[in-house]
Protein backbone atom coordinates (compact mmCIF):
# COMPACT_ATOMS: atom_id res chain seq x y z
CA UNK A 1 0.00 0.00 0.00
CA UNK A 2 0.84 3.20 -0.53
CA UNK A 3 1.42 5.59 2.62
CA UNK A 4 -1.87 7.44 1.77
CA UNK A 5 -3.51 4.24 1.89
CA UNK A 6 -1.52 3.35 4.69
CA UNK A 7 -2.87 6.31 6.19
CA UNK A 8 -6.66 5.75 5.50
CA UNK A 9 -6.34 2.57 7.40
CA UNK A 10 -4.91 4.32 10.08
CA UNK A 11 -7.22 6.61 10.41
CA UNK A 12 -10.22 4.03 10.27
CA UNK A 13 -8.85 2.23 13.15
CA UNK A 14 -7.97 4.92 15.23
CA UNK A 15 -9.28 7.47 16.87
CA UNK A 16 -6.43 9.12 18.70
CA UNK A 17 -5.79 10.87 15.48
CA UNK A 18 -7.16 14.19 15.75
CA UNK A 19 -10.27 15.80 13.40
CA UNK A 20 -8.05 18.62 11.38
CA UNK A 21 -5.72 15.32 10.55
CA UNK A 22 -8.24 12.69 9.41
CA UNK A 23 -7.37 11.41 6.05
CA UNK A 24 -11.24 12.01 5.23
CA UNK A 25 -10.95 15.87 6.59
CA UNK A 26 -7.45 16.42 4.20
CA UNK A 27 -9.47 15.02 1.63
CA UNK A 28 -12.27 17.83 1.54
CA UNK A 29 -9.85 20.38 2.93
CA UNK A 30 -7.68 19.91 0.00
CA UNK A 31 -10.35 19.53 -2.76
CA UNK A 32 -9.14 19.94 -6.30
CA UNK A 33 -5.45 20.54 -4.45
CA UNK A 34 -2.71 18.14 -3.50
CA UNK A 35 -1.86 16.16 0.17
CA UNK A 36 -0.38 13.76 1.30
CA UNK A 37 1.41 12.42 4.08
CA UNK A 38 4.58 10.77 5.83
CA UNK A 39 3.91 7.70 7.76
CA UNK A 40 6.47 6.65 10.28
CA UNK A 41 6.91 2.35 11.50
CA UNK A 42 7.81 0.85 14.87
CA UNK A 43 10.52 -1.78 14.70
CA UNK A 44 7.80 -4.49 13.93
CA UNK A 45 6.43 -2.30 10.81
CA UNK A 46 3.31 -1.05 12.55
CA UNK A 47 2.48 2.43 11.26
CA UNK A 48 2.63 4.75 15.05
CA UNK A 49 2.96 8.06 13.91
CA UNK A 50 2.07 10.24 10.57
CA UNK A 51 2.57 13.91 9.36
CA UNK A 52 -0.25 14.79 6.63
CA UNK A 53 0.92 18.04 4.63
CA UNK A 54 -0.90 20.14 1.53
CA UNK A 55 0.98 20.98 -0.95
CA UNK A 56 0.89 23.84 -3.56
CA UNK A 57 3.07 24.57 -6.28
CA UNK A 58 3.58 28.21 -7.70
CA UNK A 59 6.19 30.02 -9.76
CA UNK A 60 7.86 26.31 -10.20
CA UNK A 61 8.40 26.61 -6.22
CA UNK A 62 6.53 24.04 -3.70
CA UNK A 63 5.47 25.13 -0.68
CA UNK A 64 3.93 22.93 2.46
CA UNK A 65 1.07 25.27 4.51
CA UNK A 66 -1.82 24.61 5.75
CA UNK A 67 -5.09 23.65 3.71
CA UNK A 68 -7.86 26.41 3.95
CA UNK A 69 -9.86 26.14 7.12
CA UNK A 70 -8.02 23.90 8.93
CA UNK A 71 -7.07 25.50 12.31
CA UNK A 72 -3.48 22.07 12.88
CA UNK A 73 -1.91 19.80 11.17
CA UNK A 74 1.69 18.80 11.57
CA UNK A 75 2.55 15.67 13.26
CA UNK A 76 0.25 12.67 15.37
CA UNK A 77 2.59 10.25 17.59
CA UNK A 78 -0.11 7.29 18.47
CA UNK A 79 -0.65 7.90 22.39
CA UNK A 80 0.61 3.85 22.90
CA UNK A 81 3.70 4.54 21.33
CA UNK A 82 4.72 7.66 23.42
CA UNK A 83 3.91 6.10 26.61
CA UNK A 84 7.57 4.36 27.38
CA UNK A 85 9.52 7.72 26.81
CA UNK A 86 7.81 10.80 25.73
CA UNK A 87 10.88 12.90 24.24
CA UNK A 88 12.62 9.95 23.12
CA UNK A 89 9.98 9.21 20.89
CA UNK A 90 8.99 12.85 20.01
CA UNK A 91 13.10 13.59 18.84
CA UNK A 92 13.24 10.08 17.17
CA UNK A 93 9.73 10.32 15.30
CA UNK A 94 10.57 14.13 14.42
CA UNK A 95 13.43 13.61 13.37
CA UNK A 96 12.38 10.69 10.51
CA UNK A 97 10.05 13.47 9.53
CA UNK A 98 12.26 16.36 8.98
CA UNK A 99 14.57 14.22 6.94
CA UNK A 100 11.04 13.52 4.99
CA UNK A 101 10.73 17.29 4.35
CA UNK A 102 14.41 18.08 3.93
CA UNK A 103 14.00 15.52 0.77
CA UNK A 104 10.95 17.01 -0.44
CA UNK A 105 12.78 20.00 -0.58
CA UNK A 106 9.92 22.67 -0.27
CA UNK A 107 10.73 26.41 -0.60
CA UNK A 108 8.57 27.57 2.61
CA UNK A 109 7.45 25.20 5.06
CA UNK A 110 4.18 26.35 7.47
CA UNK A 111 2.31 23.82 9.95
CA UNK A 112 0.52 24.59 13.00
CA UNK A 113 0.32 21.96 15.45
CA UNK A 114 -1.85 20.42 17.31
CA UNK A 115 -1.69 21.83 21.14
CA UNK A 116 -1.09 18.45 22.31
CA UNK A 117 2.57 18.67 21.36
CA UNK A 118 4.14 21.21 23.67
CA UNK A 119 8.07 20.15 22.29
CA UNK A 120 9.48 21.48 19.34
CA UNK A 121 12.96 21.22 20.01
CA UNK A 122 13.70 18.62 17.32
CA UNK A 123 12.80 21.25 15.03
CA UNK A 124 14.77 24.22 16.62
CA UNK A 125 17.82 22.26 16.17
CA UNK A 126 17.00 21.54 12.39
CA UNK A 127 16.85 25.42 11.52
CA UNK A 128 13.04 25.74 11.94
CA UNK A 129 11.36 28.51 13.46
CA UNK A 130 7.87 28.94 16.05
CA UNK A 131 5.53 31.09 16.49
CA UNK A 132 3.33 30.44 19.97
CA UNK A 133 -0.54 30.86 18.85
CA UNK A 134 -3.60 30.54 21.17
CA UNK A 135 -7.22 29.39 20.71
CA UNK A 136 -9.93 29.44 23.40
CA UNK A 137 -11.39 25.89 24.61
CA UNK A 138 -14.47 25.81 26.75
CA UNK A 139 -12.92 22.71 28.85
CA UNK A 140 -16.58 20.60 29.67
CA UNK A 141 -19.79 21.63 27.41
CA UNK A 142 -21.58 18.67 29.04
CA UNK A 143 -23.70 21.49 30.96
CA UNK A 144 -25.41 24.19 28.99
CA UNK A 145 -26.68 26.41 31.71
CA UNK A 146 -22.98 26.21 33.03
CA UNK A 147 -21.78 27.44 29.39
CA UNK A 148 -24.05 30.19 29.46
CA UNK A 149 -23.02 31.23 33.55
CA UNK A 150 -19.78 31.66 32.26
CA UNK A 151 -20.31 33.96 29.24
CA UNK A 152 -19.69 37.57 30.16
CA UNK A 153 -22.55 39.41 31.15
CA UNK A 154 -22.86 41.36 27.64
CA UNK A 155 -22.64 38.45 25.45
CA UNK A 156 -25.48 36.52 28.22
CA UNK A 157 -27.83 40.26 27.45
CA UNK A 158 -27.36 39.67 23.77
CA UNK A 159 -28.90 36.07 23.70
CA UNK A 160 -31.71 36.99 25.61
CA UNK A 161 -31.60 40.46 23.35
CA UNK A 162 -32.14 38.32 20.20
CA UNK A 163 -34.58 35.98 21.92
CA UNK A 164 -37.21 38.98 23.06
CA UNK A 165 -36.54 39.92 19.48
CA UNK A 166 -37.87 36.78 17.99
CA UNK A 167 -34.45 35.15 16.58
CA UNK A 168 -35.02 31.46 16.36
CA UNK A 169 -32.51 28.95 15.20
CA UNK A 170 -32.59 25.97 13.15
CA UNK A 171 -29.55 23.12 12.35
CA UNK A 172 -28.93 22.06 9.19
CA UNK A 173 -31.89 23.55 7.35
CA UNK A 174 -29.61 24.27 4.50
CA UNK A 175 -27.63 21.88 2.39
CA UNK A 176 -23.74 22.67 1.97
CA UNK A 177 -23.91 24.50 -1.44
CA UNK A 178 -26.58 26.92 0.13
CA UNK A 179 -24.47 27.47 3.27
CA UNK A 180 -21.18 28.60 1.35
CA UNK A 181 -22.54 30.60 -1.01
CA UNK A 182 -24.74 31.89 2.16
CA UNK A 183 -21.47 32.58 4.00
CA UNK A 184 -19.66 34.21 2.00
CA UNK A 185 -23.35 36.88 0.97
CA UNK A 186 -22.67 37.39 4.61
CA UNK A 187 -18.99 38.39 5.02
CA UNK A 188 -18.92 40.24 1.76
CA UNK A 189 -22.09 42.79 3.31
CA UNK A 190 -19.76 43.50 5.98
CA UNK A 191 -18.05 46.74 4.83
CA UNK A 192 -14.61 46.67 3.94
CA UNK A 193 -14.32 43.06 3.81
CA UNK A 194 -13.16 40.76 0.96
CA UNK A 195 -13.87 37.18 1.15
CA UNK A 196 -10.74 35.11 0.98
CA UNK A 197 -11.87 31.29 1.46
CA UNK A 198 -12.39 29.66 -1.91
CA UNK A 199 -16.52 28.84 -1.47
CA UNK A 200 -15.64 25.33 -2.76
CA UNK A 201 -13.49 24.23 0.03
CA UNK A 202 -16.14 25.59 2.13
CA UNK A 203 -18.72 23.22 0.64
CA UNK A 204 -16.63 20.25 0.24
CA UNK A 205 -15.71 20.72 3.85
CA UNK A 206 -19.46 21.46 4.85
CA UNK A 207 -20.86 18.58 2.91
CA UNK A 208 -17.89 15.69 4.07
CA UNK A 209 -18.34 16.67 7.58
CA UNK A 210 -21.88 17.11 7.62
CA UNK A 211 -22.68 13.24 5.51
CA UNK A 212 -20.04 11.79 8.28
CA UNK A 213 -22.63 13.47 11.04
CA UNK A 214 -19.13 15.48 12.26
CA UNK A 215 -20.32 19.00 11.36
CA UNK A 216 -23.35 21.19 11.39
CA UNK A 217 -24.86 24.28 10.15
CA UNK A 218 -26.52 26.44 12.80
CA UNK A 219 -28.49 29.85 11.37
CA UNK A 220 -29.69 32.39 13.40
CA UNK A 221 -33.46 33.91 11.86
CA UNK A 222 -35.17 37.25 12.55
CA UNK A 223 -39.11 36.95 13.25
CA UNK A 224 -39.19 38.00 9.73
CA UNK A 225 -37.58 35.21 8.55
CA UNK A 226 -34.28 36.10 7.46
CA UNK A 227 -31.09 34.84 8.60
CA UNK A 228 -28.85 37.25 10.29
CA UNK A 229 -26.31 35.00 11.81
CA UNK A 230 -24.91 31.22 10.86
CA UNK A 231 -22.43 29.21 12.38
CA UNK A 232 -20.74 26.30 10.77
CA UNK A 233 -19.29 23.68 14.04
CA UNK A 234 -17.35 20.04 13.58
CA UNK A 235 -16.89 17.80 15.81
CA UNK A 236 -15.26 14.47 16.70
CA UNK A 237 -15.50 12.32 20.31
CA UNK A 238 -13.59 14.65 21.98
CA UNK A 239 -14.31 18.66 20.90
CA UNK A 240 -16.16 20.32 18.92
CA UNK A 241 -14.59 23.68 16.72
CA UNK A 242 -15.92 26.66 15.64
CA UNK A 243 -14.93 26.26 11.88
CA UNK A 244 -16.66 29.39 10.59
CA UNK A 245 -19.38 31.84 10.75
CA UNK A 246 -20.82 35.28 9.82
CA UNK A 247 -23.55 37.83 10.26
CA UNK A 248 -25.72 40.66 8.75
CA UNK A 249 -23.97 43.91 9.23
CA UNK A 250 -27.38 45.74 9.30
CA UNK A 251 -28.61 43.32 12.45
CA UNK A 252 -28.42 44.45 15.75
CA UNK A 253 -30.38 41.49 17.52
CA UNK A 254 -27.78 39.54 19.32
CA UNK A 255 -27.94 37.02 16.56
CA UNK A 256 -24.66 35.98 16.48
CA UNK A 257 -23.88 35.58 19.97
CA UNK A 258 -27.39 33.18 20.22
CA UNK A 259 -26.65 31.09 16.82
CA UNK A 260 -23.30 30.24 18.72
CA UNK A 261 -24.67 29.59 22.60
CA UNK A 262 -26.97 27.02 20.72
CA UNK A 263 -24.66 25.27 18.15
CA UNK A 264 -22.75 24.90 21.79
CA UNK A 265 -25.92 23.17 23.22
CA UNK A 266 -26.17 21.12 19.95
CA UNK A 267 -22.48 19.88 20.68
CA UNK A 268 -23.31 19.36 24.66
CA UNK A 269 -24.44 15.38 23.88
CA UNK A 270 -22.02 14.73 21.13
CA UNK A 271 -18.47 15.96 22.44
CA UNK A 272 -16.56 17.17 25.81
CA UNK A 273 -14.86 20.42 24.54
CA UNK A 274 -15.59 23.25 22.31
CA UNK A 275 -12.61 24.94 20.49
CA UNK A 276 -12.97 28.29 19.15
CA UNK A 277 -10.18 28.18 16.59
CA UNK A 278 -8.91 31.18 17.93
CA UNK A 279 -7.44 33.88 16.33
CA UNK A 280 -4.74 36.68 17.33
CA UNK A 281 -7.21 39.47 16.37
CA UNK A 282 -7.26 41.52 19.32
CA UNK A 283 -11.26 42.00 18.80
CA UNK A 284 -12.15 38.40 18.16
CA UNK A 285 -9.74 37.45 20.99
CA UNK A 286 -11.77 39.22 23.36
CA UNK A 287 -14.95 38.10 22.18
CA UNK A 288 -13.87 34.65 22.22
CA UNK A 289 -12.73 35.10 25.84
CA UNK A 290 -15.88 36.97 26.60
CA UNK A 291 -17.88 33.79 25.77
CA UNK A 292 -16.08 31.58 28.90
CA UNK A 293 -13.20 30.21 26.77
CA UNK A 294 -9.92 29.22 28.36
CA UNK A 295 -6.57 30.35 26.49
CA UNK A 296 -4.57 27.42 25.21
CA UNK A 297 -1.16 28.06 22.82
CA UNK A 298 -0.24 26.08 20.05
CA UNK A 299 3.01 25.97 18.15
CA UNK A 300 3.28 27.41 14.38
CA UNK A 301 6.25 25.88 13.47
CA UNK A 302 7.97 27.65 9.90
CA UNK A 303 11.25 26.88 8.07
CA UNK A 304 11.83 29.08 4.51
CA UNK A 305 13.95 27.56 1.46
CA UNK A 306 16.15 30.99 1.65
CA UNK A 307 16.31 34.06 3.08
CA UNK A 308 14.47 36.16 0.14
CA UNK A 309 11.47 33.44 1.22
CA UNK A 310 11.87 34.81 4.74
CA UNK A 311 11.99 37.94 4.24
CA UNK A 312 8.39 38.29 1.61
CA UNK A 313 6.57 35.47 3.74
CA UNK A 314 7.44 35.74 7.55
CA UNK A 315 5.13 38.12 8.42
CA UNK A 316 2.02 37.12 6.15
CA UNK A 317 1.53 33.35 7.22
Amino acid sequence: MTEKETYRVLCDSDESIPLFMQYWWMEAACVGKHWDVFVYRDKQGVPVAAMPYHVLCKYGFRFVIQPELTQTNGVWISPSFMAKDRLHTEKVVFSYFIDRLSALGPAVYCQSFHHSVTNWLPFYWRGFEQTTRYTYVIDDISNADRVFANFASYKQRNVRKALKNGVTTRVNHIGPAEFAQLHRRLIETRRGRRYFTGVGVVESVCRAAVERNSGAVVEAVSAEGRTVAVVFVVWDKRCGYFLCGADDASDNSGAPTLAMFEAIKYLSGKTQMFDFEGSMDAGIEHSYRMLGGRQMPYFQIRRYGNALFRFLLRNRL
